[in-house]
């Protein structure tokens, strides 16, 4: 008698879940940490510099991706680098990590090549826009025009449009403050005149995304005109990604070159650069933990504002 009591008494528990609880505990525990995404480029590969902090790491396999998940000052994060580079998929990574995990937000760390002539190689950009620079069409006289899908031989309605999409504010200004507080400084053998710089931190910069890299001056300035980027790397489509899911997402770069120094030599030095300055991007997000666990908690994060919206005044000062 006593036995078909537990039974029924059992089964009853089992109906509502509650075994389970009692058994496992709640079965949506895990369900209900909210991580910190991280996006790290296939190359250069030197992810232990971020992924050596993770504390109670732990690696998972989802849809061909490998997640690392574990915490930074505590904080819980999920890492991904990417198997295959490229914008696309980077985008790839960050849905199927929005898809796998709950997320407080996005953030990618990359390396890129400077379109300015004052953000030199160790420089940091902060994005406040992204804009994608390869989507475009030209004109028969060769003329560029933003956009596709429009009439590009005449002033027809439609023509010329773009869509540039802005990173969260709190995380782009806690991004500003932890790269300021560490005064990085460029290495002598980094510069043309062997001399050691404070590398320039540049906010409110745009960041050109797109699967190409220029090398032509004159092509270069034509596309600053239009679309303004101070550099050229791959995050529009992660930031589509995390717009469709409602995520916040900040972008940050740190230049491993300078596109105005034609021809580019993938060289020794080349290589040692794009080493340096990813390890500069792993190092300006660990400290942005760093800083949340001291309290700078970015405000209003769960608060998503649309990035289809310019957040800043009309009257924005953008560098480029």
């Amino acid at each position: 008698m006593r036995a078909n009591s537990w039974l029924r008494d059992g089964l009853r528990c089992l109906a509502t879940g509650s075994l389970l609880m009692i058994l496992f505990g709640s079965a949506s525990a895990a369900s209900k940490v909210t991580y910190y995404g991280i996006l790290m480029p296939l190359a250069p590969k030197n992810y232990s510099v971020l992924l050596s902090h993770l504390e109670d790491a732990r690696t998972q396999v989802i849809g061909g991706f490998t997640f690392h998940t574990g915490t930074l000052s505590g904080i819980p994060v999920v890492a991904c680098v990417q198997p295959v580079d490229g914008d696309a998929t980077r985008a790839l990574v960050a849905q199927k990590m929005m898809d796998a995990f709950s997320l407080r937000a996005m953030i990618y760390a990359g390396t890129s090549g400077s379109h300015l002539k004052r953000l030199r190689i160790g420089d940091v950009l902060i994005a406040r826009r992204v804009v994608d620079f390869g989507n475009y069409i030209t004109t028969r006289s060769g003329r560029i025009i933003p956009g596709e899908f429009h009439d590009t031989e005449s002033n027809a309605a439609g023509s010329g449009a773009m869509m540039y999409l802005y990173p969260s504010v709190p995380l782009s200004d806690l991004a500003y403050r932890a790269a300021m507080s560490m005064k990085p400084e460029t290495p002598a053998w980094m510069n043309q005149n062997d001399k050691p710089s404070m590398a320039y931190i540049m906010d409110y910069g745009t960041q050109g995304s797109s699967a190409m890299w220029l090398r032509n001056p004159k092509a270069i300035r034509e596309s600053d005109r239009i679309f303004h980027e101070a550099d050229e790397s791959g995050g529009y489509g992660t930031a589509l990604a995390s717009l469709i899911n409602k995520v916040p997402f900040v972008e940050l770069n740190v230049m491993s070159d300078n596109a105005l120094q034609v021809p580019t030599k993938f060289d020794t030095y080349f290589h040692r650069s794009s080493l340096y300055a990813q390890q500069l991007a792993y190092e300006i997000v660990l400290r942005m933990f760093e800083m949340i666990k001291a309290g700078d908690v970015p405000l209003d994060l769960d608060r998503y504002r649309d990035m289809m919206r310019s957040p800043y005044p009309a009257d924005t000062r953008w560098n480029h």
